[in-house]
């Protein structure tokens, strides 16, 4: 399930939880990731910048990421840093 906006990050600051928010590099690390906080049960946050675009390009990483957050059976929320 792809989260939208900061609300996720307020409900869990509002409750005293933390929130993980990995950078992914690779198409790889994309899928391990959320399979992780799949089997976890956890929500996190994806997050790829302009360092991550390097090896396989911005646009696809970055339609890789919003992929697997929306067929996610956990919250996922996505940051693409410099991504315009």
């Amino acid at each position: 399930m792809l989260a939208r906006g900061a609300g996720m990050i307020r409900d869990f600051r509002a409750r005293g939880h933390a929130l993980a928010a990995i950078t992914t590099y690779t198409l790889e690390s994309t899928a391990a990731i959320c399979q992780a906080a799949e089997r976890a049960g956890a929500p996190v946050i994806v997050q790829a910048g302009s360092s991550s675009f390097a090896a396989v390009g911005r646009e696809l990483l970055a339609e890789s990421v919003l992929s697997a957050a929306r067929r996610s059976t956990v919250l996922i929320g996505v940051h693409l840093d410099h991504s315009v």
